[in-house]
C-alpha cells in the first residue's frame, strides 16, 4: 500500500488526517449554499483551502461553486449534493438548519465514519414578533445530538458566533475574533482550531469537551437579542439628532462590539461560568 511521508494510509486508501497538513484536507460543507455556510465556505476558498459545497440541489451548490470560483480565480472549489459532499471531504462542516440536521446525519451516518465533523448549528426559533428564543435539545445540544447520530465520528462545535454577513463580506479581508473549539477527541480539535486559524484574523479556542456545547450554543440567542436591541437603539437616537453616537473607546460600533463579545475569556470551562449578558454602559462621543 502506498503512503504519505513514510506513513500507512486510513483503511480507505486516503491519507488519514494526521497525514496531511491543513491546507491539503477536503473541507466538505452541508448546507453550504445557506448564509453562515456560504461564508465559511468563501473565507476558506480565498485562504486557499480546497472545499466542497454540498446542498440538497447538486445543481444549486454547482452554481454557488461557480459563482465564487470566478470571483476568486479558484480551481479548489467544487459543489454537490450532501451525499457526496460527505464521501469527498476530510472533515464535514454541519451548517443547516437544526430542525433539517437529524434526518440529514442520519442519511449520511455511514459516509461520516471515521471523519471530523464540525457543527455550526444553533438550536434556536424565531417567535411571532422576530425574537429568538433556544430550542430544548433533548442530548444537551445540536453538537451533542449529532455525535449520537454519528457514533463512528469524531464531532466537535465551532463557528457559532461568526456572523454570516461578517464572513461573505470581501472588504473585510481580515476578521479579529476568537472561535471556541469544543470536543472530545483532541486531534479533532487541533484539526478545527487549525481550520479556523486559516481564516485570516481569527483565532482557534480549545474550549473544552462537548459536553459545554449547549452553553456555547445558547449565547447565540442572548447576541442576536442584544445586536437587535442596539441597533433599534442606535436607530431611535439618530432620529434625535447627530450628537450622540454608540462608541466604545476603540471606536467600534455597537454591532461589531457584540460580535467580538465572546471570546476566551467569556466560557470558563472548568467551573461552567458563562457571563451574563447585560447591557454594556453607553459610551458616548460629543461633538463640538
Amino acid at each position: 500500500m502506498d503512503d504519505v511521508d513514510g506513513g500507512a494510509l486510513g483503511e480507505s486508501g486516503r491519507p488519514t488526517i494526521a497525514q496531511l497538513t491543513i491546507a491539503q484536507l477536503t473541507i466538505g460543507v452541508l448546507g453550504g449554499t445557506g448564509a453562515q455556510g456560504a461564508g465559511l465556505v468563501s473565507r476558506w476558498v480565498r485562504a486557499g483551502m480546497r472545499v466542497v459545497i454540498g446542498s440538497r440541489s447538486p445543481a444549486r451548490s454547482a452554481a454557488a461553486a461557480a459563482t465564487l470560483a470566478a470571483a476568486t480565480g479558484s480551481d479548489r472549489v467544487t459543489g454537490t449534493g450532501n451525499e457526496e459532499c460527505a464521501e469527498l471531504a476530510d472533515v464535514v462542516v454541519i451548517a443547516v438548519p437544526f430542525e433539517a440536521q437529524a434526518a440529514l446525519l442520519h442519511a449520511l451516518r455511514d459516509r461520516l465514519a471515521g471523519k471530523t465533523v464540525v457543527s455550526c448549528v444553533n438550536p434556536l426559533a424565531f417567535d411571532g414578533g422576530g425574537g429568538p428564543h433556544a430550542l430544548r435539545v433533548a442530548e444537551g445540544s445540536a453538537a451533542q445530538q449529532a455525535q449520537a447520530l454519528l457514533p463512528a465520528s469524531h464531532v466537535t462545535a465551532a463557528f457559532h458566533h461568526l456572523a454570516a454577513g461578517l464572513l461573505a463580506d470581501p472588504a473585510v479581508p481580515v476578521i479579529d475574533r476568537e472561535v471556541l473549539v469544543l470536543g472530545d477527541d483532541p486531534g479533532s480539535v487541533a484539526t478545527v482550531r487549525a481550520l479556523a486559524e486559516a481564516i485570516p484574523g481569527v483565532r482557534g479556542v480549545d474550549a473544552g469537551g462537548l459536553n459545554q456545547a449547549g452553553r456555547v450554543e445558547a449565547l447565540t440567542v442572548e447576541l442576536i437579542t442584544r445586536d437587535r436591541r442596539e441597533r433599534r437603539e442606535r436607530r431611535d437616537r439618530d432620529r434625535q439628532g447627530p450628537d450622540r453616537h454608540d462608541v466604545d473607546t476603540s471606536g467600534r460600533v455597537a454591532s461589531d462590539r457584540v460580535a467580538s463579545d465572546l471570546d476566551a475569556s467569556d466560557l470558563t470551562v472548568g467551573d461552567l461560568h458563562v457571563p451574563v449578558v447585560t447591557e454594556p454602559p453607553e459610551m458616548t462621543i460629543t461633538h463640538a
